[in-house]
């Protein structure tokens, strides 16, 4: 299974369906596996075995028949889960936006303080390579932050931001495009990145990592 969680931080599951094929070809239609991969499922497609070549080639196919399904190369097959329709991040554009403008804010102000060493005292911090992460005891606020010099210059992490966006106050938004943090953290970033390019995110354009 899957974990992910919903707009209320509460854990949720998708159940997996395993497709076992002997080779590519066997893999249904696009618009079969589309129906199986939703609902709170996620597909799995298992292989005797396939070349790199042969994988990096069906990655690219599923991920052109699938726009509104993130495709990536998993520990166990091929997983294809669905993530947030394009047309839902659109219409919450401005507030994904400010939502993005708000992390960076905040990380900025968190790791200066953290620097100084006047981080109030309601902030539990932790570093961990090039991050801190900041949990604030009494709202339940999640700021993983990087040590970057200015807010507009670092990268822009999917799940870092959805975790921001999912705990804290006023994104709510926001937070209810997003289940599964990293995809559709990716998912939403990549929409908005699309006329948006100083959002300069970590992992746009990777959607197999």
């Amino acid at each position: 299974m899957n974990s992910v969680f919903g707009p209320g931080g509460e854990a949720r599951l998708t159940q997996p369906i395993w497709l076992y094929c002997a080779s590519v070809a066997d893999i249904g239609p696009a618009d079969q596996l589309a129906v199986q991969a939703s609902g709170g499922h996620h597909v799995v497609l298992r292989f005797p075995s396939l070349q790199p070549d042969e994988k990096a080639a069906l990655l690219a196919r599923l991920a052109a028949a699938l726009p509104e399904h993130s495709v990536f190369d998993s520990s166990v097959g091929v997983t294809i889960m669905p993530v947030v329709a394009r047309s839902r991040v659109l219409e919450r554009r401005a507030e994904v936006l400010g939502a993005v403008a708000e992390y960076r804010r905040t990380c900025e102000k968190l790791v200066g303080q953290y620097r100084a060493g006047t981080l109030p005292r309601e902030w539990w911090s932790d570093e961990h390579g090039e991050h801190c992460r900041f949990e604030n005891w009494r709202t339940g606020q999640v700021v993983d932050a990087p040590f970057w010099e200015s807010a507009e210059r670092f990268p822009v992490d999917p799940y870092f931001f959805a975790l921001f966006v999912k705990t804290t106050a006023g994104l709510e938004s926001v937070a209810e495009l997003i289940e599964s943090e990293f995809h559709d953290g990716v998912r939403i970033l990549e929409v908005v990145e699309s006329d948006a390019p100083l959002l300069n995110s970590r992992f746009l354009g990777c959607r197999y990592t």
